[in-house]
């Protein structure tokens, strides 16, 4: 008996076969794009010096501008307004990750922003 062979199964092409800015370039699912989204927005706001939630919801809404204009989202099953939401669920989330925190009381087991690893202070 001749068994069939099945085909098989790839998701994009080797990614060696791509420019590195093309490997997400016309995803089809909706989570791969948000995947991809979070990434460069994560990279993004790393380099703010200051932020806050306003500053975060601009610098989200340039990078997903520019993934639009680029065309990486063009066959994305997203709307305009899921991606409105996405970016806000971004700016929550990120704002939770980046808010400035007090000194608590070393007396009371806590660190202050100048803490000394080797001072213990």
């Amino acid at each position: 008996m001749n068994a069939r062979r099945r085909p098989e199964l790839r998701l994009e092409p080797p990614a060696s076969d791509l420019p590195a800015h093309a490997v997400f370039h016309g995803t089809r699912w909706a989570m791969v794009a948000v995947a991809m989204l979070a990434d460069g927005v994560e990279a993004a706001v790393r380099i703010l010096d200051d932020p806050s939630p306003d500053k975060l919801r601009d610098a989200i809404g340039h990078v997903i501008q520019q993934r639009i204009a680029s065309g990486q989202l063009a066959e994305a099953p997203l709307t305009l307004a899921q991606l409105d939401r996405v970016r806000e669920e971004f700016v929550r989330v990120l704002s939770g990750m980046h808010h400035v925190r007090i000194d608590y009381p070393v007396a009371a087991g806590g660190i202050r922003a100048d803490w000394d690893t080797a001072s213990g202070a």
